[in-house]
């Protein structure tokens, strides 16, 4: 089976903490390669005032469990294959790396 790789941003509220370059300067990342070389399950890769940023590493078969935003979410599958189920309908997801 092959393990899936996925990057989500999610626009949440929440209190302004930019933990790699100071308040207010931005944060600027190869998504690629850090999702790629991610091996955690879940790492904050960056937190700003409206939003975060955030990759992970699911191993074949593992679920990340119901989360719930009131807001907007932006989620890029890098490799694997997977199921996104998104108000209510279910979305199969196939990277064209596999």
């Amino acid at each position: 089976m092959i393990s899936t790789k996925l990057a989500a941003i999610a626009i949440v509220r929440i209190p302004f903490r930019n933990h790699t370059q100071g308040p207010g300067s931005g944060y600027v990342i190869n998504i690629e390669k850090a999702t790629m070389q991610n091996d955690n399950f879940r790492k904050v890769l960056n937190t700003a005032e409206h939003s975060r940023l955030v990759v992970m590493s699911l191993l074949p078969g593992e679920e990340i469990g119901t989360e719930i935003y009131d807001l907007d979410q932006f989620i890029r599958f890098e490799s694997g294959r997977g199921q996104a189920i998104m108000d209510d309908k279910a979305h199969d997801i196939v990277s064209t790396i596999c």
